[in-house]
C-alpha cells in the first residue's frame, strides 16, 4: 500500500519484519513451551542479554517483538504520510487513517485506540475530510487535573473506504460536546445506544436493558 500510495518505499524493512514474523511461528521454536516472563517474574525492559543459554522460545519471542514493532512503526509512517498529503478546511487534534486491505468497499466500526490530546481539550468531535460529522462513540478516557482530556478513545462509523485504499477521520476541539452523530444519546432517566441496524434502552438507575428494537423492521430481536 506505501508503494501504491507514491508515500515511502520500505520494502527492505517489510522484508526483514516478515523474515521475523517467520522464525518466531510457535510450532518450529516452542512459544507454546516457553515463558517469556520467566516463571511470571517480569523481566528489565529493553534488557541487553546474549542468546547463548537462552532456551529457543525465549529467542522467538525476541523475533516476534521486533516483527511487531516494526509493524507499529511502519504504520505510524505511513499514516503520517498520508495525512500530511491531504488538505482540510477546519483545524483538527489527530488525524485517523483507516486501511481497507480488501477489494471491498469497507465499512463498520473501527477503534482509535488511544488518542493523546493538548491541555486545551476539553471535550472532541470526529469530523471527514470536508468537515461533516461522523458518527462516534468514546469508549475510554482520561481527564487532567484542569478537567481536560489527557487522552480518549473513540469508535468510529466509517463507510466508504474504498478497496486497497485509505480513509482519514479527524478528531476535532468540540464545542462542549460530542459530535451531533453520536452513538450514545442520553437523557434523564436512561442511555440510547444505536447504530444502523438497533437501538438500545439503558436504565440509568438500574443498569437494565429496558428496550431493543431492530431499526429495519421495527420489531424486537
Amino acid at each position: 500500500m506505501a508503494w501504491l500510495s507514491g508515500k515511502m518505499d520500505k520494502s527492505d524493512e517489510i522484508n526483514e519484519a516478515w523474515k521475523d514474523l517467520l522464525i518466531s511461528q510457535s510450532h518450529d521454536v516452542s512459544l507454546c513451551e516457553y515463558s517469556r516472563w520467566g516463571g511470571g517474574v517480569m523481566p528489565a525492559e529493553n534488557r541487553a542479554e546474549e542468546f547463548y543459554g537462552q532456551q529457543w522460545g525465549a529467542i522467538g519471542y525476541r523475533h516476534l517483538d521486533n516483527s511487531l514493532n516494526a509493524a507499529k512503526r511502519l504504520t505510524e509512517n505511513l499514516s503520517a504520510a498520508v495525512g500530511s498529503e491531504e488538505h482540510v478546511p477546519f483545524d483538527y487534534e489527530k488525524a485517523i487513517v483507516i486501511y481497507n486491505m480488501s477489494q471491498y468497499e469497507g465499512k463498520g466500526e473501527y477503534h482509535t485506540g488511544r488518542i493523546y490530546l493538548r491541555e486545551d481539550v476539553f471535550d472532541t468531535e470526529v469530523r471527514d475530510s470536508e468537515g461533516n460529522p461522523v458518527p462516534y462513540n468514546t469508549l475510554n478516557s482520561y481527564r487532567r487535573e484542569n478537567g481536560s482530556l489527557y487522552y480518549t478513545e473513540l469508535v468510529i462509523e466509517s463507510n466508504g473506504v474504498p478497496p486497497f485504499g485509505v480513509k482519514s477521520y479527524y478528531v476535532c476541539k468540540g464545542a462542549g460536546s460530542e459530535a451531533k452523530g453520536s452513538l450514545i444519546k442520553e437523557n434523564e432517566r436512561c442511555f440510547t445506544l444505536e447504530n444502523g441496524k438497533i437501538s438500545a434502552t439503558i436504565d440509568k438507575t438500574t443498569g437494565y436493558l429496558t428496550s431493543l428494537v431492530c431499526k429495519e423492521t421495527g420489531e424486537i430481536p
